[in-house]
Parts: C-alpha cells; structure tokens; sequence
C-alpha cells in the first residue's frame, strides 16, 4: 500500500473561500527596468485576512523611495479609506473604518522614520455586503507641494470580514502525518473536530450550518480530481446547534504531496 502524506492544512472546512491575492514590488519593478521609480505608500503591516467585525486590528504604511528605502524627513499626511475590493474599486460606505483616536481619517507620517502605526476596525461583516471583500487604499495629501512629485497610492491585501469561525478541535484532534489508502472502512477514516466560535475564541451555539470540506495539497493548492475525497455521509458535516461538529473522511487514492 502506498501511504498517502497529509498535514493538517491539506483538508479545508470552511464557510466561505479565500480568493488569491497578487502582490508586487514597486521597488524591484524599478530596478529591473533600470529607472528611477517613483515614490509610493506601502503597507508592511498587511490587514488580516480574516478580521472580525468590530474587533480592532494594526496596520503599518511606508512612505518608500524607488529604491524601497524610506522616505523620511516629511510632513506628509495620508488619508486611509476602506473600499471594496473590486474593480474598478468602489468607496464602502461612510462609517464602516473606525481608526482609533482619529475622526477624519487622517494620517500623518512619522518625519523620523517614514512610517504610520494605525489601528483600525471594520463595523461590518461581509455577509452583510453581499459577501463582498474589502481594501484598504492610502493616499497621500497635498503630496506635490510637500514633495514636489506624486506618491503611488498604498493598496491593501483584500480582507473578508467575519463573525465567526471554523476552528480545529485540537483537544479532540487524533492526527497521523501518515495514512494508508487501502485501510479504508468508515471505521478506518480520517476525523477532523471542528467547532465554531466568535472574536473571543468562545463556541457558538446558535447557527446551524453544512460545512464544505475540500481536499488541499501540502502547498494549499486544491487537488483538482475532488471525487477521491468520501465524506461520510456523503452530504458532508453540519454544525449542529452545539456548535461543534466532527469531519469524518476517506481518500481514495494515493495523493502525492507538493513540493
């Protein structure tokens, strides 16, 4: 029997997918054409990807040269907006960021070192958006009178806002980095606690939900053949009003793990 290798990232349950997300290097952009670039906001502190409704988190920008040094030495002030992660990019409606100690969305950049500290939240979820994804998009004020050049715009990963989440069982969690495919039987599959809980890690015991499970390699990426993942009963799992609930699965076939 050939073992098939699996980590716990590789079987997915969750209530919504991520979508994937591009970035880039302005700094390396510039050098590879061999030119000065032009100055740009960046955020080295990234949103999570899955913020809460309302729970506070930080975010780092950077006033950067061509080159990705900062840039320092300025009073320049940067306007944070939320916007829908779409295009072409729409504001979200007024209300929706929250930066603590700041009523207009105001920033300034620090002179000493070209840097912003913020912390925000978000008052929304996006079911309640139509399940739309949010950005952040910097923007730099008066930049050609403070710098006498325009500044690139700093954009932020896209965010799906959430009220709860899946979350493995670890107290229960059995785990094998080794299965054996044709040790198969529903006595023999593999079984995956799951529970549902809120920003404070607390069960939650009023939804009742059918979860989705998707078979990922070890690199995340999703295996392209889903019809070898068995899921019993065959409908999948369900969170139950206890808020917790139990994956039972089989593969059908030798899976080769990505390098």
């Amino acid at each position: 029997s050939k073992p098939s290798s699996f980590k716990r990232g590789n079987v997915a349950a969750s209530l919504a997918g991520g979508s994937a997300r591009k970035r880039s290097s302005l700094a390396r952009h510039s050098r590879k054409r061999g030119m000065a670039g032009p100055i740009a906001l960046n955020f080295h502190k990234q949103p999570p990807e899955y913020p809460f409704k309302g729970v506070w988190f930080p975010v780092r920008i950077f006033l950067q040269q061509s080159d990705g040094e900062p840039k320092c030495g300025n009073d320049l002030q940067i306007s944070l907006r939320l916007f829908y992660h779409e295009t072409p990019k729409q504001l979200a409606p007024a209300g929706l960021l929250e930066i603590e100690g700041v009523a207009n969305n105001l920033l300034s950049i620090r002179k000493d070192n070209g840097s912003c500290d913020a912390t925000l939240r978000i008052a929304a979820c996006s079911m309640e958006m139509e399940n739309r994804e949010f950005m952040l998009i910097a923007e730099a004020v008066d930049a050609e009178e403070v710098l006498g050049a325009k500044v690139v715009d700093g954009l932020s990963n896209a965010m799906k806002v959430m009220r709860h989440r899946l979350a493995i069982d670890e107290e229960r969690l059995k785990w094998e980095e080794t299965w054996y495919k044709d040790e198969g039987g529903r006595d023999k599959c593999i079984e995956i606690p799951v529970r549902l809980v809120d920003a404070e890690d607390q069960l939650v015991t009023h939804r009742k939900l059918r979860l989705k499970v998707t078979l990922l390699y070890e690199s995340n990426l999703q295996v392209t053949d889903q019809t070898i993942l068995k899921l019993f009963p065959a409908h999948g799992p369900a969170l139950s009003h206890e808020g917790a609930s139990t994956a039972e699965l089989l593969v059908e076939d030798g899976v080769a793990v990505a390098r």
